[in-house]
């Protein structure tokens, strides 16, 4: 008894959640819609081509200093799993190097062969 008092004690006025997100997620179509409202119609140049060219022209030094970021940690990870295959897996190691350098040998090799048939 005393159990079934106290729920009814709560307020009936309280908020759900169902209800609060509902708002939420109308609010937040809203806002997008709003976006793409003034990205087409008031933000877009009439010349698409022109806008992207100058808008990569604009971040190309962000955009290669990410891509060098990028390229020295994916090259610092690559050398540091050698060394650790090299310490760990010395067969595996021999293998991969063995591997790695026949085909930089058959490579030079097509560009060798590519090159005198280009001279001729």
């Amino acid at each position: 008894m005393a159990r079934d008092s106290v729920i009814q004690e709560k307020p009936s006025d309280t908020p759900r959640v169902g209800v609060c997100f509902f708002v939420l997620s109308i609010l937040v179509y809203m806002y997008a819609c709003e976006k793409i409202f003034y990205w087409y119609a008031l933000g877009m140049p009439k010349d698409r081509k022109q806008y992207f060219k100058d808008y990569y022209s604009r971040n190309r030094d962000t955009k290669l200093r990410y891509q060098n970021e990028y390229y020295r940690k994916t090259k610092e990870f690559a050398k540091e799993s050698l060394e650790l295959l090299k310490l760990l897996e010395p067969e595996i190691y021999a293998k991969k190097q063995k591997a790695y350098k026949d085909y930089q040998a058959a490579y030079r090799k097509k560009i060798r062969e590519k090159r005198k048939n280009q001279s001729k």
